[in-house]
């Protein structure tokens, strides 16, 4: 079921609402679904900032059964390879036998271990995993918050903390239970938010909390694990070892509010910046010439952009050139996917004028677009 908020998920101070009124009908959901008829289950909207310590939060919370009914984690892109196989890299440093990675996936981060660690024992908890099965991988179908009984000193996790609703509770449940390293690969949400590398994938039903890199780093060091080492992958994530117990620094662990790591407020811009982008794309679609309007990825860096006000009646379609998409439609507002490729790349000039929208971010590098007297692209 659908739940809110009544405090700061990191120091239980008092919230308050960003928005004046809820937004409604914001898809439960990030998936692509089959039939452009299926009805999607929806939720209300807001956002919180944090009186105490400045955190900015979702309000609301989907249905987890809803939300990760179905895998979803199908990436596509040279940035995102890239990422799996420095991250890959950044882990096998320390030669660990025996990890528990919580919430596997497609097994690709699995897949690059294994390849360098030929003797590993791996584990992996996902509700839906839809990776590769072999000897030595277990998989326990379920959610890291309801498992118990897993032995396993080193834990891994790929763009997945942020999911956590409750994200306190997950590190002191890794600490009770013992575990000696944990392995971070997460967004780079200080890129994220920055004006200029702004990339639309924080604060949606999914990623529901925001924190800075050196607030994340003093979250884990007041729960009880000191940072060893960081590396950071071209704007797009940050990987972290994070090692059990007070470190050589003598750190005891006292949570940093991510304003005192902060010149700025760089949150309450981007937040701004996606509700501007949601009025601007709106007075587009309600002056398009005829030209139909598309919008690329077809992702959750996209349509954040509905919760943000953004009326997604006008959109032709979304534009992708993953397989996992093209064909389907996205959950709950049913728009198309189509092929990048064909719709962009491959179009010829005597082809109708068409509006294309890049919401990229950080992805945004790998498009070669080039220009086509039949194209205008809203960057």
């Amino acid at each position: 079921m659908i739940s809110s908020r009544g405090a700061c998920i990191f120091c239980d101070g008092a919230v308050k609402d960003i928005f004046d009124k809820d937004m409604q009908n914001v898809p439960q959901n990030c998936t692509m679904v089959e039939s452009a008829h299926e009805q999607g289950a929806f939720m209300p909207f807001n956002l919180q900032k944090c009186n105490a310590c400045d955190t900015y939060q979702t309000k609301y919370l989907a249905d987890l059964g809803i939300l990760y009914s179905s895998n979803h984690y199908v990436p596509f892109g040279a940035l995102r390879q890239e990422m799996i196989s420095l991250f890959s890299e950044f882990v096998c440093q320390d030669q660990p036998s025996a990890i528990l990675e919580i919430g596997g996936g497609n097994g690709e981060l699995f897949t690059a271990l294994a390849k360098s660690l030929t003797s590993l024992h791996y584990t992996i908890v996902d509700p839906a995993y839809i990776g590769p099965r072999s000897d030595n991988l277990t998989v326990v179908d379920g959610f890291y918050e309801d498992v118990k009984g897993i032995d396993c000193g080193t834990v891994v996790m790929s763009h997945v903390f942020e999911h956590f609703y409750d994200p306190v509770a997950i590190i002191n449940k890794m600490q009770k239970e013992g575990v000696q390293t944990i392995y971070l690969c997460h967004p780079d949400y200080d890129a994220y938010v920055a004006k200029e590398s702004i990339t639309f994938n924080v604060l949606h039903c999914e990623h529901t909390f925001y924190i800075s890199n050196a607030g994340l780093i003093s979250l884990f060091e007041k729960h009880g694990f000191n940072m060893i080492r960081y590396q950071h992958h071209r704007g797009y994530s940050v990987f972290f070892e994070f090692s059990s117990g007070i470190g050589d620094n003598g750190i005891t662990g006292q949570y940093i509010p991510r304003a005192q790591v902060s010149q700025d407020d760089a949150c309450e811009q981007y937040i701004y910046t996606l509700v501007s982008r949601a009025e601007y794309l709106n007075t587009i679609l309600a002056n398009t010439n005829g030209r139909d309007v598309y919008m690329w990825p077809c992702s959750i860096h996209s349509t954040i952009l509905f919760a943000y006000g953004l009326r997604h009646q006008g959109i032709k379609g979304m534009l992708d050139n993953s397989l996992f998409k093209i064909g389907k439609n996205t959950y709950g507002h049913n728009i198309p996917c189509f092929s990048f490729d064909k719709v962009v790349t491959n179009r010829s000039e005597d082809e109708a004028d068409i509006i294309i929208v890049i919401n990229g971010g950080c992805f945004t590098r790998e498009l070669n677009i080039g220009e086509k007297a039949n194209i205008e692209f809203i960057l």
